[in-house]
């Protein structure tokens, strides 16, 4: 008889445990599919709030104005406006909270033809009153030297690049530096920041870098190189006369050979330069209206 009762008190307590059971799991299965819903719409929240945002065109950098600080004394307002433009991407304007936002504005900057490179950026958000501003340190590649092409003067760099749109002659009063002239045709343009490819300008390049590097239009300002002749590139006029001349207020200083010649040069560079230096301090050469900076000793006529 005990056994009997206890077996009927074991089943009732299995049928109790067995309905708690059910009860419960239907109980944890509803909060885990409540949960997973708030997760769900939390996170499409999320998504949908950063897309807005995105698309948002205060967020979107080719809209914010570039702040440089001060520029060199040759930027003229052209060159601003264009450095004003160089981070625009035509093809594809990026947002603050894209990807690799501040790496990718970095290379928009230094993809301009003046930029060298860009360094501290520093980002001020946009506000209901006025649009983002991007403030960056912009190292621009100075001008050496004017490349002469017809009725054109494009501006070039130490490095050989082409700098920028075309200028006319009168604007080498503002950047003080020399024309190469001479030039031959039948070559291709170079689109601006790519480098000059022309043999006769390269050669003309070398001699203008020469110069820059060395300060000659900084030491001598009332004596400044109008242009750098390079007619006579690899001796296609006259292979007994110098291969590149300088212009100095309708005198004509004989370089001979540019530094980038393949051929030897009959002087070193540090030879031409004192030579130059000497004619363009001593008065005694100002009515010699031709000049050898290569050849010792100084030959004047």
């Amino acid at each position: 008889m005990a056994k009997k009762h206890a077996k009927s008190k074991s089943g009732v307590h299995e049928r109790i445990v067995a309905a708690l059971g059910t009860r419960g799991s239907f109980r944890i299965a509803g909060l885990l599919v409540a949960f997973a819903v708030v997760i769900g719409l939390a996170v499409y929240g999320a998504c949908e709030a950063r897309r807005r945002v995105e698309n948002d065109s205060r967020f979107r950098f080719d809209g914010w104005a570039l702040e440089v600080g001060d520029l060199p004394w040759w930027v003229t307002p052209e060159i601003q406006r264009d450095l004003a433009g160089s981070y625009r991407l035509d093809r594809e304007a990026f947002s603050l909270f894209g990807e690799d936002a501040m790496d990718r504005l970095r290379r928009a900057l230094e993809r301009s033809p003046w930029v060298r490179s860009a360094t501290d950026l520093e980002l001020v958000y946009p506000t209901s009153e006025r649009v983002g501003r991007i403030r960056a340190t912009l190292v621009l590649r100075p001008p050496i030297a004017m490349v002469e092409i017809g009725s054109e003067c494009f501006l070039a760099d130490v490095e050989g690049r082409r700098l920028g749109e075309p200028y006319d002659a009168s604007a080498q009063a503002w950047f003080r530096v020399p024309r190469i002239i001479g030039v031959r045709g039948g070559f291709a343009m170079p689109a601006a920041g790519d480098p000059w490819r022309s043999n006769d300008i390269v050669q003309g390049i070398g001699v203008a870098r020469v110069l820059a590097e060395n300060g000659i239009a900084i030491d001598f300002p009332d004596h400044p190189i109008d242009a750098i002749d390079v007619s006579n590139v690899d001796g296609r006029a006259d292979r007994r006369a110098s291969e590149v001349d300088l212009i100095c207020g309708g005198r004509v200083f004989e370089w001979g050979r540019s530094p980038y010649a393949t051929g030897s040069q009959v002087m070193p560079i540090r030879r031409k330069l004192e030579n130059l230096r000497r004619v363009l301090s001593d008065p005694r050469f100002g009515t010699v209206r031709v000049v050898s900076l290569y050849t010792t000793p100084l030959v004047g006529s």
